[in-house]
C-alpha cells in the first residue's frame, strides 16, 4: 500500500503539538507542582472560598452566583466576576481539600494559556522554535507566580485564556473564512468579558490587528456582524453587573491613571529582573527609575535600529499598554494604605513584553548568515529559562501560607494594612498576643477605616482589660459602622458597664437583643443594670453622668475639660473609683504624671484592677 503523503504530513503536525504540549505541560507542572499543595493566603481566598464552601457546593446556586458581585454577595463590593464564580463552584464540586483544588485549576490554566501563546505567537508570524521559547518564557517566568499561586487572581487567568483564545480565533477567521471561527470568536470574547471587565478593550486590539496586518479587510461585511456581537455582549455584560455589584465609590478616570503610571515602569523592570518582588508592592523608587531607564533604552533601540520596528512592535506595544490601562485607571481609597498595584494583572499585558523580546532576536538570526548563530540564540533561550526557573523556585514560597504572605509583604511595603492584619491574625493564632496588638494596631494606624483590625484590636484590648484603649477603637467603629456586629455593643456594653457608665451599657445591650433577641448574656447584664440604677443614689447617678462627659472629651482628645467632668464626678461620688482611674489618666495624658499616679493608687485601693495595672506600667 503506498503512503500518502498528506496522511504523513498531518501525523507529523499531530506528532509535533503533542511534543510541544507535553514540554510545556512540564514546563509548567515542574515549577509550580509544589505549590499546589500550598495553604490559602487569607487574603480575599478567604472570603471568596472557605467563607462559601457550604454555598459553593450546591449547584442550584450557579444562577445565583452569576448576579452576586465577586465575594458572592448582593451589591456589596464592586467587582464582577461571573465566570470566575462558576469556576470556583466547579472546584467546590470534587470535594476534598479545596485548596489543592483551587491552585490545581489554576495550574491546568496556566498551562491552557502557555499553550495558547504558543499558538497566538505562530499566528503573529513567529517561527515554531520562538512560538516555544515564548510559551516556556511564559510557563516558568517568575512574574506571572502571582497569577497561578494566589487563588483570587482565577479571574485574570480566565481572562488571559480566553482573550488569547478570541485573538487565535479572530486571526484564523480572517485567514480562512470559515463560519464556525466566526461563532467561536464571538463565544471567546463573550467568555473573556464575563471573565474581568479589563476585556473591553479587545475588540481595540482587533482593530488594531487589522490596520497593522490585514487593512484590506477592515471593511468587510462580516466586521458589522462582529462589532453588532460585541456590542450586545457589552450590553449585556454591564446589565448584569449594574445588578450585582455595588456602585463604585473609587476613583477611576485619569487622576488615578496619572498617579498609577509608576506602574508601567515598575512592571517592564520585573519582567526582567525580580525588584520590588512582593505580595501587595507599593511603589518603588529605584524600581520606578530602572523601569524606565529599560524604556529609554528600547525606545533608543528601536530609534537607531529602526528595521526593528515594525507593525509587529507596534501591535506588542499597544497590546500591553491596552490591557495594563484598566488596571491603572482604577485606584482604591486604599491604595496607600495597602498595595498601589497586585502584580498578578500582569500576566496578560506582559504578553505585549514577550513579543517585544522575542521579535528582535528573530529578525536577528534571520539576517545572521553565521553557522553557530541558530546555536547561540538556542543557548541564549536555555539561559534565559534556567533563571526564570531559579528565581520562580525561589520566590514562589512568599505564597505558602498566610504567614509568609504577609511577611512578604510587610517588608517590602512597611505601610501595608493588610499585610499587618493578616499577619496578626496568624501570630495570633499561634498564641502571640502581644506581637498581634501591634499588627493591628499597625494596621489601623496606616489605615484608620480598616475595621476588620481595628475590631480585632479592640477585642484584644479587651482581654487585657484595657478599658478605655478597647472603648476608643469600639466608639471608632460603631460610629463609621454601627451595623458591624452584635460583639461590637457587647464588648463596649460590658467595658461601659465597668466604667459605671450604666445608661450607655444599656443602650449597647439593647442593641445586641434587637439583632440577637435571645442573647442570654445581654439579658443578663441588662437586669444587673436595672437592679443597680433601683439602688443607686442620686449623686452617684449624677457622678456617673459627669464620667460619661468626661469620658467623650477625653476620647476628643479633650484633656482638660474631661479632667474637669471627673473632678466635678468625684465631688458627687469620693469613692467612685474608675473617675479617680480617668482623672488620672487624664493628667497623666497632660504631663502629671506624679498626680496619675496619685488618683491610680486611690483607685487600687479601691479594688480597681485597671488602676493597679498603670501603676504597674507608670509609677515607680
Amino acid at each position: 500500500m503506498k503512503t500518502i503523503p498528506g496522511d504523513n504530513t498531518n501525523k507529523r503536525k499531530i506528532l509535533t503539538f503533542i511534543a510541544v504540549y507535553s514540554v510545556i505541560t512540564l514546563a509548567c507542572t515542574g515549577v509550580y507542582f509544589q505549590t499546589i499543595f500550598y495553604d490559602f493566603t487569607r487574603h480575599d481566598d478567604n472570603i471568596i472560598i472557605i467563607n462559601n464552601l457550604a454555598y459553593l457546593k450546591d449547584l442550584s446556586n450557579l444562577p445565583d452566583a452569576i448576579l452576586t458581585d465577586a465575594w458572592y454577595r448582593h451589591k456589596e463590593i464592586e467587582l464582577y466576576r461571573p465566570l470566575q464564580n462558576v469556576s470556583f463552584m466547579m472546584d467546590a464540586q470534587w470535594g476534598g481539600d479545596i485548596k489543592f483544588v483551587t491552585h490545581l485549576t489554576n495550574l491546568i490554566l496556566h498551562i491552557l494559556c502557555c499553550i495558547s501563546i504558543f499558538h497566538l505567537l505562530i499566528l503573529l508570524r513567529f517561527r515554531k522554535k520562538y512560538a516555544l521559547a515564548g510559551a516556556l518564557i511564559y510557563a516558568v517566568h517568575y512574574l506571572f507566580l502571582h497569577a497561578v499561586i494566589w487563588g483570587p487572581a482565577r479571574g485574570d487567568l480566565l481572562l488571559s485564556l480566553f482573550s488569547f483564545l478570541a485573538m487565535i480565533t479572530f486571526i484564523l477567521l480572517l485567514q480562512r473564512g470559515r463560519w464556525y471561527y466566526n461563532v467561536l470568536h464571538i463565544l471567546t470574547f463573550a467568555l473573556a468579558l464575563f471573565s474581568k471587565e479589563t476585556a473591553i478593550t479587545l475588540p481595540v486590539i482587533f482593530l488594531f490587528y487589522l490596520l497593522l496586518f490585514n487593512k484590506k479587510r477592515l471593511w468587510d461585511k462580516n466586521n458589522l456582524v462582529l462589532v453588532a456581537s460585541y456590542v450586545i455582549i457589552i450590553i449585556i455584560f454591564y446589565s448584569l453587573r449594574d445588578l450585582s455589584i455595588a456602585k463604585s465609590q473609587q476613583a477611576v478616570g485619569i487622576g488615578p491613571l496619572i498617579l498609577n503610571l509608576r506602574t508601567i515602569p515598575e512592571v517592564i523592570i520585573k519582567f526582567f529582573i525580580p525588584l520590588n518582588f512582593s505580595t501587595m508592592p507599593s511603589f518603588d523608587l529605584l524600581a520606578t527609575l530602572l523601569g524606565t531607564l529599560v524604556m529609554i533604552g528600547m525606545t533608543t533601540f528601536f530609534v537607531v535600529k529602526k528595521k526593528f520596528f515594525n507593525n509587529t512592535i507596534l501591535f506588542s506595544l499597544l497590546w500591553f499598554g491596552l490591557f495594563l490601562l484598566p488596571g491603572i485607571a482604577y485606584r482604591p481609597e486604599f491604595a496607600s494604605y495597602t498595595y498601589e498595584y497586585l502584580d498578578h494583572r500582569d500576566y496578560l499585558p506582559c504578553f505585549g513584553l514577550l513579543m517585544i523580546l522575542l521579535f528582535p532576536v528573530q529578525e536577528i538570526e534571520t539576517g545572521s548568515r553565521k553557522a553557530y548563530f541558530p546555536k547561540l540564540i538556542l543557548a541564549f533561550f536555555i539561559v534565559i529559562i534556567a533563571y526564570l526557573i531559579s528565581m520562580n523556585f525561589y520566590l514562589h514560597p512568599i505564597y505558602k501560607n498566610p504567614f509568609a504572605y504577609s511577611q512578604s509583604a510587610i517588608q517590602k511595603n512597611p505601610r501595608c494594612s493588610m499585610a499587618y492584619f493578616i499577619h496578626g491574625n496568624e501570630i495570633y493564632n499561634m498564641g502571640k498576643k502581644e506581637e498581634a496588638l501591634s499588627d493591628f494596631t499597625n494596621a489601623v494606624k496606616y489605615y484608620p477605616k480598616f475595621y476588620d483590625a481595628r475590631y480585632n484590636k479592640a477585642a484584644l484590648l479587651f482581654q487585657k482589660k484595657m478599658f478605655p484603649e478597647a472603648l476608643e477603637d469600639l466608639n471608632y467603629l460603631l460610629e463609621a459602622k454601627p451595623d458591624y456586629n452584635t460583639q461590637s455593643y457587647f464588648m463596649r456594653g460590658i467595658i461601659e458597664f465597668d466604667l459605671h457608665d450604666a445608661d450607655a451599657s444599656k443602650r449597647d445591650f439593647e442593641n445586641v437583643l434587637k439583632v440577637d433577641p435571645g442573647n442570654q448574656g445581654a439579658k443578663q447584664y441588662l437586669s444587673n443594670i436595672e437592679k443597680i440604677q433601683s439602688n443607686i443614689s442620686p449623686a452617684l447617678q449624677l457622678a456617673a453622668k459627669f464620667n460619661e462627659a468626661g469620658i467623650n472629651e477625653g476620647q476628643k482628645g479633650h484633656y482638660k475639660e474631661a479632667l474637669d467632668f471627673f473632678n466635678k464626678a468625684l465631688a458627687e461620688a469620693p469613692d467612685f473609683d474608675q473617675a479617680m482611674v480617668n482623672a488620672g489618666n487624664c493628667k497623666h495624658a497632660l504631663g502629671d504624671l506624679e498626680g496619675a499616679c496619685v488618683d491610680w493608687k486611690k483607685a487600687a485601693a479601691h479594688g480597681n484592677k485597671s488602676a493597679r495595672e498603670l501603676i504597674g506600667q507608670f509609677c515607680k
